[in-house]
């Protein structure tokens, strides 16, 4: 569930160009998968490019290419969302 400008969530989304805020962690990593995360994923199919890229401000991994989605969001996380109950 997004929450709006005046009713901050804990959880903010720190991907480049990316502002929005979450209530919970789940909320957050379910968009950094949908939001960012499936269109790399379309991108790279149209570009011919492979792996996927972090794009979270301040990740100490910015050059890395992730060998598929699932790495990607493994890494989002271990890294960027640690208080993300696993699956």
């Amino acid at each position: 569930m997004y929450v709006d400008e005046w009713d901050r969530g804990n959880y903010k989304c720190l991907w480049d160009g990316c502002e929005l805020h979450f209530y919970e962690a789940r909320h957050l990593f379910d968009h950094v998968r949908t939001d960012h995360g499936l269109p790399q994923k379309v991108a790279n199919r149209i570009n011919g490019v492979g792996g996927f890229q972090c794009r979270w401000r301040l990740c100490l991994q910015p050059t890395t290419r992730f060998k598929g989605i699932l790495h990607l969001m493994r890494h989002v996380r271990k890294f960027h969302i640690p208080d993300m109950p696993a699956p």
